[in-house]
């Protein structure tokens, strides 16, 4: 289960950090009864799951695209009783352009090339209503942050594939990494928060505001991740 690599790690400063990840989702999205959400890309179902315990006059909708996760999806919610105003979706055809009060894209667009970075993006601003928000995280992997995250990666054992010295010396100064070239990219490393800025940008996507996480002070310089309100 994801999970089991984030929440209930064995690690208590990963537990911590996607902890804290999870309470900052929840925390930002505002959101009013009868709002409608898409969580594109959601996993397990694990923030869906305590969305809908939190708000649940909210409709909620899951879009996981990948089967192995899917699965895990479809098992979390028919293990949980609170998940009636929740459905889940492998394909997005089966939805409306301009439909979504909200849509939430949570650690996942690190782990796609540029070109499929476009196309996400591209999904989100064609099912977001015209005066709709989107909520997108990622992971820091740059600077200081890179550094003390995969120190601490190698020392519990849970380094990323195919990660070696020099392309961890090259994130610390934002040096351009080679990334595996394949639908999913398991590795972080090489992915850089500032370079999808610039596809925000070039999006028509307005940055309204910035959140930092776990501690949203010192910016990218001691973060695991960052969340933008959009």
């Amino acid at each position: 289960m994801y999970s089991k690599l984030t929440i209930e790690n064995r690690s208590a400063i990963k537990r911590f950090s996607h902890s804290k990840r999870f309470k900052v989702a929840l925390d930002i999205l505002d959101l009013v009864e009868d709002d409608t959400l898409l969580d594109y890309g959601t996993g397990d179902g694990h923030f869906i799951l305590s969305l809908s315990l939190k708000c649940p006059g909210v409709k909620i909708v899951g879009y996981e695209p990948i089967e192995e996760m899917f699965n895990q999806l479809v098992s979390s919610l028919k293990e949980n009783e609170s998940s009636s105003s929740v459905s889940v979706i492998q394909k997005l055809e089966s939805l409306s352009e301009n439909s979504f009060d909200k849509i939430t894209c949570f650690e996942v667009l690190e782990h796609l090339s540029d070109e499929m970075q476009r196309i996400a993006i591209g999904n989100i601003k064609l099912l977001l209503k015209k005066d709709g928000l989107a909520f997108i995280s990622v992971p820091i992997e740059v600077g200081p942050s890179s550094l003390v995250k995969n120190l601490i990666r190698f020392a519990i054992g849970q380094s990323h594939k195919g990660t070696n010295f020099l392309d961890v010396i090259k994130s610390v100064f934002g040096i351009r990494v080679k990334r595996e070239n394949a639908p999913y990219v398991n590795s972080h490393l090489g992915f850089y928060y500032f370079n999808l800025e610039k596809i925000f940008f070039e999006e028509g996507l307005i940055i309204k505001q910035k959140i930092y996480s776990p501690f949203n002070w010192l910016r990218g310089i001691i973060n695991s991740q960052v969340f933008y309100i959009l």
